[in-house]
């Protein structure tokens, strides 16, 4: 009975052999095998985080967005990336953070939602990401700038010490901009030069919708309207241009019904948050502050 089982496995073994040597190499059908290799990133790891001199982070992995699109493919290395900043800026509660968007020339025209450009949009997009990890908004600040169109650096995080809420008639120099809500900044040719006449665009009026229905369920909050402009012309005229710009962004929201407190100020060319050296950076700074109190 021995004999006869081990007789009747090795038939089995012989048949299983001949039938793989008659499907592989006479008819040429053997199964294949693949081997699920990850594509390697083609991103570059050159990403830092820097506060003054010293690096905090580095060699990480550049984010990366689609085209025409402001929600970053997140990577294992950038989420470890933001759990660094994140951690830095809990240790060091007197540090605020610049995050910068850039945006590829192709994409120069396109607005979403109330951010006049998708540099703003994806900067705002990492700052959420921030916000998710404990880090409070009132420390983060948006920027933006036009690339390259490979977009192969599209965001860029700068370190600075805490500023006063509100700069005093005696402090001068470039600051940064919230860009939120409650504190938002338009400035995407709103204002020609010399000019207090208010031509907004879409992103704006998405946003004072918004604000409207705000206000008008928020009667006890205020409303202050802060005019800028460019240092072209003198300082005592720009403060007055300034002025006169708010008042023409009051009235808008007047005609939309706001019955809310309203103030005006003007800043004139004393805070810019561009470089004045260039036409771009110029308009930037012919723009108007709203801020919900």
């Amino acid at each position: 009975m021995r004999a006869f089982l081990i007789g009747l496995l090795c038939l089995f073994l012989w048949g299983t052999v001949a039938r793989s040597i008659y499907v592989c190499i006479l008819k040429k059908e053997c199964p294949v095998h693949t081997v699920n290799i990850p594509a390697e990133s083609n991103r570059l790891t050159n990403l830092l985080f820097i506060d003054g001199d010293t690096p905090i982070l580095e060699n990480y992995e550049q984010f990366s967005f689609d085209l025409e699109k402001s929600v970053p493919d997140l990577s294992v290395d950038n989420k470890n990336y933001l759990n660094g900043v994140a951690s830095y800026l809990e240790n060091n509660p007197d540090k605020n953070l610049k995050i910068t968007g850039l945006y590829r020339p192709s994409e120069k025209s396109i607005q979403q939602g109330i951010f006049e450009n998708l540099g703003l949009a994806r900067a705002n997009n990492i700052k959420k990401l921030l916000m998710q990890r404990g880090v409070d908004k009132s420390r983060l600040f948006l920027d933006y700038k036009m690339g390259e169109e490979s977009l192969s650096a599209p965001l860029s995080f700068d370190i600075f010490s805490a500023v006063p809420e509100e700069m005093s008639d005696n402090e001068e120099g470039i600051i940064n901009a919230q860009y939120s809500f409650d504190n938002m900044v338009f400035s995407d040719a709103n204002f020609e030069i010399n000019s207090a006449v208010f031509t907004p665009g879409s992103a704006f009026l998405n946003w004072a919708d918004s604000v409207q229905v705000y206000l008008a369920q928020n009667p006890d909050k205020a409303f202050q309207i802060i005019g800028h402009t460019d240092n072209t012309g003198p300082a005592q005229y720009n403060k007055e241009l300034g002025l006169e710009r708010a008042l023409s962004a009051r009235r808008f929201f007047k005609e939309k019904g706001v019955k809310n407190k309203m103030r005006v100020v003007s800043m004139g060319e004393k805070q810019p948050i561009a470089s004045n050296a260039t036409a771009e950076g110029e308009q930037r700074n012919r723009r108007v502050n709203f801020v919900i109190k």
